[in-house]
């Protein structure tokens, strides 16, 4: 007797995102929808990771629903190129899917998408970019994910390439090749490697708030930075983020200090966005 054996590839996890939660294949991963400062979801970051190292998951399949805002949709493509994943598509609704560009050319073309932008203007601000030009949509936070999508669906119409996204909240689009790479197929750094490297430069971080503790003798608390890796491991942009200590020249001191830092250069050739909680106790080294 022949008996025929069927293999049967394993399903691709599906991450879906709504206005109130997070799920992973059914199950709820986070809700509601987190508002901290951080770029990540730590929560998705790890059931991704999860999937991937323990579940042998190579990919995920990503739905959105078209209400979500654009600060969401950012978060959770940063939690996935965190988890080593980074999505290579997306879906918005019954829209898509849309493919994740992978690199930017630093001439490419930068359209600014606001919460009124419309497919028109659009349109009329590309008449003469060419036909193959890969074209960046720098998305500021309250944009809707059906919004963007009916835009995109509008350039890629139009025949344009498929459009690279970068979130305006973070750097300046155009200021360095590859800017939102974390959103759109990010490199990636394993975070002990990020965590030697300001462990290393602790000294400076120290300096920094010695110097602010003259003025103000009592100073305490976290102030977050926020900084991008380039694909040479060089620091291209820093900035602060929520910052409870409130003091101009530690801030000031601590951004240009980590502009200079030097860290390993990220896998897959893409950016790596990092958010930093630099605490500050007179009674502890920060």
């Amino acid at each position: 007797m022949l008996t025929l054996l069927a293999l049967v590839a394993a399903a691709t996890p599906h991450l879906t995102v709504s206005t109130k939660d997070i799920q992973l294949d059914g199950r709820v991963l986070v809700s509601p929808l987190p508002m901290d400062e951080y770029l990540n979801i730590p929560v998705v970051e790890q059931a991704l990771r999860a999937a991937r190292l323990d579940g042998g998951a190579t990919g995920f399949e990503l739905d959105v629903e078209p209400a979500v805002t654009f600060a969401v949709f950012k978060r959770v493509l940063f939690s996935m190129a965190s988890a080593g994943s980074p999505a290579q598509s997306f879906q918005v609704g019954t829209a898509g899917p849309f493919a994740l560009t992978q690199a930017m050319p630093g001439a490419t073309p930068v359209v600014r998408v606001a919460a009124t932008t419309e497919s028109d203007a659009v349109l009329a601000g590309l008449k003469a970019a060419r036909k193959d030009a890969l074209i960046g949509f720098s998305v500021t936070d309250e944009v809707t994910m059906e919004r963007l999508a009916r835009l995109m669906r509008a350039v890629r119409s139009a025949g344009f390439a498929d459009q690279y996204l970068m979130p305006a909240t973070v750097g300046a689009p155009n200021s360095t090749v590859g800017l939102g790479g974390p959103v759109i197929g990010a490199g990636s750094l394993d975070k002990e490697l990020i965590r030697k490297v300001i462990h290393a430069n602790r000294g400076m971080v120290r300096g920094c708030y010695e110097s602010a503790l003259k003025d103000a003798p009592k100073l305490s608390g976290k102030v977050f930075i926020k900084f991008t890796i380039s694909p040479t491991g060089e620091v291209s942009t820093a900035e602060v983020g929520n910052d409870e200590v409130h003091d101009a020249s530690l801030s000031k001191c601590l951004v240009t200090s980590v502009k200079s830092w030097k860290f390993p250069e990220p896998k897959g050739g893409g950016v790596v966005i990092v958010t930093y909680p630099f605490v500050f106790a007179t009674s502890a080294t920060p």
